[in-house]
């Protein structure tokens, strides 16, 4: 994307907002900031979560501006607590459950997503069932220690 300018860049973010901005409303999600070409959500219940990042996944292959550019998101899915305040800028989320996450979305490869062992306990069997030993090919879970990881 850098060979085809800001212009182009700026209208691929904004389709890219957009859209994950509906599909957060679709999924029971709350979208809490958007960090660079990342972003953070929260979710009330931890089965909402992995159909969320599917619909993301699946909007980055179909939708025109986005598919064919090589976008490789990471996601990850973590179940905790943390501090979530109002500031000038809008919501923010601090604490060690917020860390942790941040630190398992880095053990993810581009269109990969690293669920905790505290997440994936709390989502419901069909989801849970995904997971299990061995290599991970599209659309499985292939479960590392404490963590699993789903590919797209």
């Amino acid at each position: 994307m850098a060979r085809e300018g800001d212009l182009v860049f700026s209208t691929v973010l904004h389709d890219f907002y957009e859209h994950s901005d509906r599909l957060s409303k679709e999924h029971a999600c709350t979208l809490i900031k958007f960090i660079g070409d990342g972003f953070l959500a929260g979710f009330a219940n931890a089965a909402d979560g992995l159909p969320f990042v599917r619909s993301i996944q699946s909007l980055l292959r179909t939708l025109p501006s986005l598919s064919g550019r090589g976008l490789g998101f990471r996601f990850s899915l973590h179940f905790g607590d943390c501090l979530c305040i109002e500031t000038s800028y809008g919501k923010d989320v601090f604490g060690y459950n917020i860390n942790l996450v941040a630190y398992l979305n880095d053990l993810a490869q581009p269109g990969q997503i690293v669920i905790s062992q505290a997440a994936l306990d709390r989502m419901p069997a069909e989801q849970r069932a995904l997971a299990g030993p061995g290599e991970a090919g599209p659309d499985q879970i292939r479960r590392r220690g404490s963590r699993s990881i789903v590919s797209a």
